[in-house]
């Protein structure tokens, strides 16, 4: 697999990643207002859709670091830097902005 192909599938990755932890994100500051008013009828539904966010998000993960582990690529940033001596370096702007989106969506 070309170094280009490698990209694209991160890319995907990113991608998936950054739109369900923005959705987490939001899931959460949902249940945070059920729970304060006590909707528990509506927690229940959250914690499932909760669920099914959360292991969408573990699969991609995976997914990512499967990826990483087949080419000998670091898990972090370190992984990037090596692939920007033969992408275009528009592909890794975008994918290193991607992954500090990933990053801070996961923190938040």
């Amino acid at each position: 697999m070309s170094e280009l192909e490698i990209t694209s599938q991160l890319r995907t990755i990113f991608s998936s990643l950054v739109n369900r932890l923005t959705e987490m994100q939001a899931l959460l500051q949902q249940e945070h207002l059920a729970l304060t008013k006590n909707e528990i009828d509506n927690i229940t539904a959250l914690a499932k859709h909760k669920e099914k966010l959360s292991q969408h998000i573990e699969y991609q993960e995976a997914l990512r670091r499967s990826l990483l582990e087949k080419y000998q690529l670091p898990f972090g940033k370190k992984s990037l830097e090596m692939l920007s001596r033969h992408v275009p370096k528009t592909i890794i702007l975008e994918l290193l902005r991607a992954w500090d989106k990933v990053v801070s969506l996961s923190r938040d």
